[in-house]
């Protein structure tokens, strides 16, 4: 569970982060999406 709360609470303060920036940051390319769910074990 704690894991969980600390992982929503990352994704809280990345989302804050984005709204603040201007201009926005361009998304990942799939390519780099893809390298980040193979090194990070992630599941989307």
């Amino acid at each position: 569970m704690a894991k969980a709360c600390y992982a929503l609470e990352e994704l809280e303060e990345t989302a804050r982060l984005w709204l603040m920036s201007n201009p926005k940051p361009a998304p990942l390319a799939p390519a780099a999406l893809e390298e980040l769910r193979q090194v990070f074990g992630a599941k989307w």
